[in-house]
């Protein structure tokens, strides 16, 4: 527990000072005089990934922490935080036989959420081309991520699709009114693409008409087994009107259907679907192959060589406000680089060090060139430390680390 919360403070710690940086990096952008119009570019659109996919997640993460209630309100919550999508539906009965409901009525198991599988879905919606098993933005209830989810195209592309979520409920976990349910479940519909309203992120858009949408999955499940048990609670919640996670509108008239599939008809085919467990790592490489490598691992290992690329720049040219401390910290980089890669957590803190350290360096040398933009005070050097601190302070590269580090003690 203090290891946690030693490790919760200075992640804080960190990404408060990348966001005095930020500011920092603004000012320095907005006085370069060079006008170098292809650079500013580069900015803008480094800007806008960092700002979108690492900073302000962590951020709407810090605030919903402290201002929104962590016990079941009806909303699943997005991985920054926020209120997601309305839970509209509920089921009773094994997994197995979920499953088996859900493909006899034509809907697909969606894959996880990996490189792959994410850049199939960019080709899918770019070309129009059919992903039908395409991966579903994680959204989290009772403290994590859906256990599976199920969608049906439309249009050929996973640009519209119908989809659904499950959560497996806590042992003995009632309803607000004393309910117990095996399952809990949002259904909505993605109409397109587009950026959140939020975050800046790109992301399905959804309609507005949940309820349509959960009463299209019954409709779907009916029509495999028309004598479908299904029970209602009328107004299990307020009707209301709200934005989603990705600041979509959405309405709802606050009735839950339980969808009973305890026992299926002779008619439904069994799908048994393996949950075994992959035995105990006993080598690195089995662990890694078992823990999810996060995508700011691979962003994080691209942006160390940059700082690189550009220490070494400015070695040949001459530039550099000290050699020997140039030299040092690319001995560091190339050190702690596949250490990071490979999930060290002793190097994600050394290289968090190692980047604040490189915006304190700056920050003084523009002070002691009367606040002029050169290449020992440039926009890059700050840019990059900037980047890399939101980064190692993330929670998935935290997570990642913890992990494979664990391993290694209990080893």
């Amino acid at each position: 527990m203090l290891r946690k919360k030693l490790v919760t403070y200075v992640n804080t710690f960190f990404f408060l000072f990348a966001g005095f940086a930020a500011l920092w990096l603004v000012v320095l952008a907005v006085v370069d005089t060079r006008g170098l119009q292809w650079e500013i570019a580069v900015y803008a659109v480094v800007a806008w990934a960092v700002i979108a996919y690492v900073f302000l997640p962590r951020l709407y993460k810090l605030m919903t922490a402290v201002f929104l209630p962590d016990y079941f309100i009806g909303r699943a919550r997005t991985s920054s935080g926020l209120l997601g999508d309305v839970v509209n539906m509920a089921w009773d009965g094994p997994e197995d036989n979920i499953h088996s409901a859900m493909q006899a009525a034509g809907w697909t198991l969606a894959t996880p959420i990996t490189l792959g599988s994410a850049l199939g879905i960019i080709r899918s919606v770019l070309t129009r081309s059919p992903d039908p098993d395409a991966p579903i933005s994680p959204l989290f209830l009772f403290g994590r991520k859906q256990d599976f989810a199920y969608q049906k195209e439309v249009g050929g592309s996973a640009n519209q699709r119908h989809h659904i979520r499950f959560w497996k409920c806590p042992p003995h976990w009632p309803l607000p009114g004393g309910t117990e349910v095996d399952w809990l479940a949002g259904a909505a519909f993605d109409t397109g693409v587009r950026l959140s309203s939020f975050t800046l992120q790109v992301t399905h858009a959804i309609s507005g008409d949940i309820d349509k949408e959960r009463d299209f999955t019954i409709s779907s499940l009916k029509g495999v087994d028309p004598g479908l048990k299904v029970t209602w609670i009328e107004k299990f919640s307020t009707a209301f009107h709200a934005r989603n996670g990705g600041g979509d509108m959405v309405h709802t008239d606050g009735n839950l259907p339980i969808v009973d599939v305890e026992t299926l008809p002779a008619s439904i085919p069994q799908v048994h679907l393996s949950t075994a467990k992959p035995p105990a790592a006993k080598t690195l490489k089995q662990k890694l192959a078992q823990t999810k490598r996060p995508a700011t691992i691979y962003v994080a290992t691209f942006f160390i060589m940059v700082s690189i690329m550009l220490t070494a720049r400015d070695l040949v040219a001459g530039t550099t406000i000290s050699p020997a401390l140039s030299w040092v910290s690319i001995g560091v980089l190339v050190l702690l680089w596949p250490a990071l890669y490979y999930g060290m957590a002793p190097a994600r803190w050394l290289l968090m060090v190692l980047f604040g350290v490189d915006v304190l360096v700056h920050l003084v040398a523009w002070f002691q060139a009367d606040f002029v933009v050169n290449a020992s005070t440039g926009v890059a050097h700050v840019g990059v430390a900037t980047i890399m601190l939101v980064i190692l302070s993330s929670d998935p590269v935290t997570d990642f680390t913890a992990t494979i580090s664990s391993w290694w003690r209990a080893k």
